[in-house]
């Protein structure tokens, strides 16, 4: 598109620069202008240089911006490509990260029922073992743990169950 632009913006300078020096434009019925060329324009050899120059001039800046488009186009494509590898790979480590995630997170739940059982056990089984009050003599309605004593005496614990071991 660029080099159409430029071809018919040197079209335009041209029949400008040929017409305004070199013609006369009369309204015609219609109210539009029309150019009639003078014939003799061709031989001054200045304007034929002149001309010229401004061709190849049109022609480098058609080259410039057709290599430019082409140069910037594929710089974009290639940092296109660039951030579509790295978001990829983002996503395959955010992937293994998730997965890394959940594994860790069924390994505690887990890990918590483990310890949440074990810690019931252990605390059903402690519980005779643990004294709420001493007292000397009979044990507490056959709930008590008696040590006997160097003196031969004894010492009864009474305890308390806990709902969790019923």
């Amino acid at each position: 598109m660029a080099p159409r632009f430029i071809l018919a913006t040197w079209l335009f300078v041209t029949f400008v620069f040929l017409c305004s020096a070199q013609s006369v434009c009369k309204p015609p019925p219609e109210e539009k202008c029309a150019c009639n060329q003078v014939v003799n324009v061709g031989t001054d050899d200045g304007l034929k240089s002149e001309l010229d120059r401004l061709k190849t001039v049109v022609e480098q800046l058609s080259q410039k911006t057709a290599n430019w488009s082409e140069a910037r186009v594929s710089t974009l494509e290639e940092q296109l490509a660039q951030e579509q590898t790295i978001r990829a790979e983002m996503e395959v480590t955010i992937n293994r990260i998730q997965e890394t995630l959940d594994a860790h997170l069924q390994d505690t739940t887990t890990q918590q029922g483990e310890l949440a059982e074990k810690l019931k056990t252990d605390l059903c089984t402690a519980t005779p073992k643990l004294a709420i009050s001493t007292i000397r003599g009979q044990g507490c309605g056959g709930r008590a743990g008696i040590i006997t004593c160097e003196h031969n005496s004894s010492n009864a614990w009474c305890y308390r169950g806990l709902s969790v071991c019923d």
